[in-house]
């Protein structure tokens, strides 16, 4: 018996894997293999969401993280506030601790009251991030941030900084490119002559922000994406990329991808406790059967409803009693809560009288139950009434 068994699981293994589905292979190690996201605009306009954010980000544990741009409010001359302003965006961003965070300058971040930006402003960006376009190198991918609102050069890519991205372009030698900026590429005076000079390297990816919401489009080999965090959007349409989220950049070797994670799709590893899980198991498959039979008596039908505890927790039941056509009737009218203490049992006895109904009562039940992170949920119970001889 068990040769034949192990002969059967050998068979099974040879045939997926002669088909390829389910090689029996153990994992390769890339050479380059690494993982990195990207946050689109905060602005401050729903803070606890970006917070929220941030906090999953120390769970995914990224290589680093960039933010495209428009990270504070911004729109000033008082360079006190903006200094306030980068300061509260500091704390935000704090809990990623020992995660590199890249920033790329926005129209928030370097625009004033005038909506021009301004040299002023820009030297309290520089001072806190050093410079608003630059590039660095990681494993087998090259990294450059550019800067779309420089002074005198809003909504293109000026001449000495242009002349800096062709050669940086041309001294790299790393397998991969990445690109970010905070307006999209195609909204700039020189957009073309930017496309033509980064479709002649292996740029994978253009990362971009400033409309607030999601979009991917390809040209030339090159994908264009723009993202967004927690920026106010126009529309409130997630099938038109309005929603919340950041972009999760995979790389292995010679591969790249991206996914784009909706905000708060990541929980905590102690999101759920196990005697959460369990109880609230054993209360659906134990505290009473889903169906009652109903035993005629002397001019009524009775139902008695077993009852059983079978936590270690206090339970509240809500018991509500009804029948399709409102025929039924049943005594006591007014239920009384049910108070069971752990592995404890009772049976509810109703009284039912009905006039020609050939529809059956039901009962349903609603037990509060708390988590152990303080989480309240409504877990409701239906028993319908079956009718006995």
């Amino acid at each position: 018996m068990a040769l034949s068994a192990a002969r059967a699981i050998l068979v099974v293994a040879t045939l997926w894997a002669a088909s390829g589905a389910l090689a029996a292979e153990d994992p390769q190690p890339a050479k380059d293999e690494f993982h990195f996201v990207v946050l689109g605009d905060s602005q401050f306009d729903d803070a606890a969401t970006f917070n929220r954010m941030i906090d999953d980000l120390t769970h995914v544990r990224p290589a680093f993280v960039v933010q495209v741009g428009d990270m504070i409010s911004g729109y000033t001359n008082d360079l006190a506030t903006i200094e306030a302003e980068w300061a509260r965006f500091a704390e935000q961003v704090a809990p990623l601790d020992d995660i590199p965070f890249v920033p790329v300058p926005g129209n928030h971040d370097l625009y004033n009251a005038h909506r021009r930006a301004d040299r002023k402003i820009e030297a309290l960006y520089r001072e806190r991030w050093g410079e608003p376009y630059r590039a660095f190198d990681y494993r087998n991918a090259r990294f450059i941030v550019l800067n779309s609102d420089a002074p005198g050069e809003e909504r293109r890519i000026g001449p000495n900084q242009f002349a800096w991205l062709k050669k940086t372009l041309r001294d790299s030698t790393a397998e991969h490119i990445f690109v970010f900026l905070h307006r999209p590429p195609a909204s700039l005076e020189n957009a073309e002559a930017l496309h033509e000079q980064l479709r002649r390297y292996p740029v994978r990816f253009v990362f971009y922000g400033h409309l607030h919401h999601y979009h991917f489009r390809s040209r030339d080999g090159i994908g264009y994406v723009m993202t967004n965090a927690a920026g106010d959007s126009g529309t409130a349409q997630t099938a038109v990329g309005s929603f919340d989220h950041f972009l999760l950049v995979s790389v292995r070797d010679a591969e790249t991808r991206f996914a784009s994670i909706k905000a708060d799709a990541i929980e905590a590893p102690n999101y759920v406790s196990p005697d959460d899980n369990y109880d609230l198991y054993d209360l659906l498959q134990g505290l009473t059967p889903r169906s009652v039979e109903l035993s005629r008596g002397e001019g009524y039908w009775l139902m008695a409803l077993p009852l059983e505890n079978p936590t270690d927790r206090k339970l509240n039941i809500y018991v509500a009693c009804s029948s399709p056509d409102g025929r039924w009737q049943h005594e006591p009218q007014r239920i009384p809560v049910i108070e069971l203490q752990g592995r404890e049992r009772y049976e509810l006895r109703l009284s039912w009288q009905a006039t020609h109904s050939e529809l059956l009562p039901s009962c349903q039940l609603t037990i509060p139950f708390q988590t152990q992170h303080g989480e309240w949920i409504q877990q409701t119970i239906d028993v319908s009434g079956v009718r006995g001889d």
